[in-house]
């Protein structure tokens, strides 16, 4: 359980009987911050010193201690490497496990007199996290978000590179936050993060499921492995509270085993929470007492829909539900995410992050729904990630426009050539496609456009908000929606 009431003068005393770990050393040390890089301590830090996959954190002490690190964290193996040492040390057979907690007292328990929500899910989590927000700031709300985008304090950005940050940096961000007079917060739970235990000590007033499909499993190795961690955050563990998509057949295998107060969301059938479309980007929210909502969508795409609708009703659950809630939610607008960048002879052009099979497939669904002309998308995949998904990615491509590009995306260490025959070959399994093989990410968006005819549109998939392409660890700037606004302004 979480424990409130930490005092304002936090000693390694205190946290070793807080943690149930050993200490060795003096009782008495104040500490104020903790960090898990050598690079990033400073004064009055614990240094947290443990097991990572290539070397142990304990080879960084000294580093870390002439920065001013006041105390250490580790376990019974760094505790052998690190010898003797001047400073007091905490010992435990699990610190990662520790790294939450411990954090959340040396911070001082920032999430207290905040309303927390968690995403989870394969596909919309940064989508959803970012309609629950607006959602919450057309409420009243002081609002800060957590996720693949960065960090936000309302409009405020702070660039960060994980999804979910690492405990240490969650709960300094929740305290800088706390100080900046944020009372809500939402954030993306990625399973990395909870297979890490990033977010340890945290448990969220709800937390939501957008869907799970094939991605990560170079992480994971199956999906029932992947499944079984982004399960635990619906356990009173993490959560009060959830809804989840049983559109998605690993919700509805989540919603049946599920310990925690929780409403469903669907688009296909029954279901606590349900939407109806009406009209081009019109629909019709009920809800599990029956009232009915109007609610326009500005962003294309079924997936959308969905995420709109578990947006609606985390936000219901925490006691805001009006028409004006509903209109934020759907109002919405994502760097990346569905993103309509220009308009080119009567055609749409959109970007989207779109980089999974489902997600694909989702995304060009929901245009088919707006748009009678013909549907053009671009596509790659990026390196030295999850391969066996590339095929698939060009088939359901295929299956949902008129023509497909493929091209590069990221494409890091290996050959961009061999991604790009791989997603080919899966495309070349659909009939009713015209299929491309474009090198050169710019090259494929101005194939692209010469495609664009009335009522149609054309949707550049993969990198979303991403401004760099990763190519043999070098990260070359390049985003896709500048590509677009400079060709389309010269055509």
């Amino acid at each position: 359980m979480v424990e409130s009431g930490v005092p304002s003068v936090v000693t390694t005393a205190y946290i070793a009987s807080k943690l149930n770990c050993d200490l060795i050393g003096s009782p008495d040390v104040v500490v104020n911050g903790i960090s898990l890089n050598s690079q990033s301590v400073t004064a009055g830090d614990v240094f947290a010193a443990i097991p990572g996959r290539n070397f142990h954190g304990a080879k960084f002490v000294l580093q870390a201690l002439a920065s001013g690190a006041v105390a250490i964290l580790t376990d019974p193996e760094g505790l052998e490497l690190i010898g003797h040492q001047q400073v007091p040390v905490l010992v435990s057979p699990s610190p990662r496990s520790l790294l939450g907690p411990a954090s959340r007292l040396i911070f001082h328990a920032p999430e207290e007199d905040m309303q927390l929500v968690g995403i989870t899910g394969t596909n919309g989590k940064t989508t959803t996290a970012f309609m629950v927000a607006a959602g919450a700031r057309a409420a009243g709300r002081h609002v800060g978000l957590i996720g693949t985008l960065g960090i936000f304090i309302d409009e405020e950005l702070i660039p960060h590179a994980r999804t979910t940050p690492e405990a240490p940096d969650l709960f300094r961000t929740l305290a800088h936050m706390k100080s900046m007079g944020v009372d809500f917060v939402v954030m993306e739970v990625s399973s990395i993060a909870l297979e890490e235990c990033r977010i340890d000590g945290l448990i969220f007033d709800a937390v939501g499921f957008t869907n799970l499909s094939h991605d990560h499993l170079d992480y994971h190795g199956t999906m029932e492995a992947y499944f079984d961690v982004k399960s635990r955050l619906f356990s009173s563990t993490y959560s009060r509270s959830s809804v989840i998509n049983i559109d998605d057949r690993w919700g509805q295998r989540l919603i049946t085993g599920a310990q925690i107060p929780t409403e469903s969301v669907s688009l296909a059938g029954r279901a606590d929470w349900t939407a109806a479309r009406v009209g081009s980007g019109q629909y019709v929210v009920t809800s599990i007492r029956g009232t009915q909502t109007p609610m326009h969508l500005s962003m294309p795409g079924k997936i959308n829909v969905a995420n709109a609708l578990l947006a609606v009703a985390l936000l219901a659950r925490l006691g805001y539900d009006s028409p004006e809630i509903a209109a934020a939610v759907g109002s919405a607008r994502v760097p990346g995410r569905g993103e309509l960048i220009a308009t080119l002879n009567g055609a749409d052009v959109y970007v989207d992050y779109a980089h999974s099979p489902d997600a694909i497939a989702e995304f060009l669904t929901g245009l088919h729904d707006r748009y009678r002309g013909r549907i053009v998308v671009v596509i790659g995949a990026g390196g030295d990630r999850d391969s066996s998904k590339r095929a698939e990615m060009g088939l359901v491509a295929a299956q949902n426009s008129s023509v497909v590009i493929v091209t590069d995306d990221n494409p890091r260490s290996e050959d961009p050539t061999e991604i790009r025959e791989a997603i080919t070959a899966g495309a070349m399994g659909a009939s009713n496609a015209e299929i491309r093989n474009t090198a050169g990410r710019e090259n494929a968006i101005r194939l692209a456009l010469t495609f664009a005819e009335p009522d149609g549109a054309i949707a550049i998939l993969g990198k979303g908000h991403e401004s760099t392409m990763e190519i043999m660890g070098e990260l070359v700037p390049f985003s896709d929606a500048d590509v677009i606004r400079a060709l389309v302004h010269n055509v």
